[in-house]
């Protein structure tokens, strides 16, 4: 499976090489050559649209700049009703709707490991806007089953596009799964956290992350349920801090929040 993997990826790191991706992650048109030099992913035209959004350090909901009273207090309530343990706070580059869910869903579900570079280095400029520090970077595990059946985590590919632009190690065995998990865009957010609960153990020693600030990585965050029983497992390790980054998070609706696959 190893050798697989390698080879897999050294393919599409020719292919990149040889062809880089040139379209706007979100709209699909046209980068221009002297922002691909740079590893951009969204035209200026979608960086504009996505500064029209904060996401919530807490919970990781995106709120639109021009939200109306009723739907921030309907955040607030959820935000401080749903504290997420362990994470000290969240930054995610996008709402998970439109084309970038279906980024995520190609990414993830249809063997489409090219989005994983781009994407990877545009959360990476997400995390660099926040002015936090550090030290390295943990991909959230699959079950070694579900690492058989898909042939690649797509939490490592994106860790991996990440840490080149942070110049930060990624440490990919620092967790592992030790428990089969149902697929959580069909449970509620109490089913979810049972789900996960216990489901993730540290395989790092204590010396190797004992007081680091931590990036976890996932690709969506949802109820954070995912993120919170990763968190407990790295506590074992006494890490200084525990952020989440993702690629999208959850978008705050008109009367709720949709729910999103975790």
């Amino acid at each position: 499976m190893h050798i697989r993997q390698t080879v897999y990826q050294f393919i599409y790191d020719v292919i990149e090489l040889i062809w880089p991706s040139n379209h706007c992650l979100l709209c699909r048109g046209l980068i221009p050559a002297t922002d691909l030099l740079l590893g951009v992913g969204l035209c200026q035209h979608c960086r504009h649209d996505l500064a029209a959004y904060n996401c919530c350090p807490n919970c990781a909901t995106f709120i639109h700049c021009n939200a109306t009273p009723e739907q921030l207090a309907l955040h607030h309530r959820f935000c401080h009703s749903s504290q997420v343990q362990g994470i000290d706070a969240f930054i995610a580059l996008a709402p998970y709707a439109g084309q970038m869910r279906q980024n995520l869903l190609q990414l993830k579900y249809h063997g489409q490991r090219r989005l994983a570079k781009p994407l990877g280095r545009e959360i990476a400029r997400a995390w660099q806007y926040t002015g936090w520090l550090a030290d390295v970077i943990i991909p959230v595990p699959l079950h070694a089953e579900k690492m058989k059946q898909r042939g690649y985590n797509q939490c490592d590919l994106l860790a991996k596009a990440c840490g080149e632009i942070l110049n930060l190690p990624v440490l990919p065995n620092a967790l592992q799964r030790v428990r089969a998990t149902d697929v959580q865009n069909k449970l509620n957010a109490e089913e979810r956290k049972s789900n996960v609960e216990a489901a993730f153990a540290c395989e790092e020693s204590i010396e190797q992350l004992a007081g680091k600030n931590v990036i976890l990585l996932d690709d969506i965050i949802t109820t954070g349920s995912t993120m919170s029983a990763c968190a407990i497992a790295l506590q074992s390790a006494r890490p200084a801090a525990i952020y989440g980054l993702a690629v999208a998070g959850k978008l705050l609706k008109t009367n709720s929040f949709e729910e999103f696959a975790d």
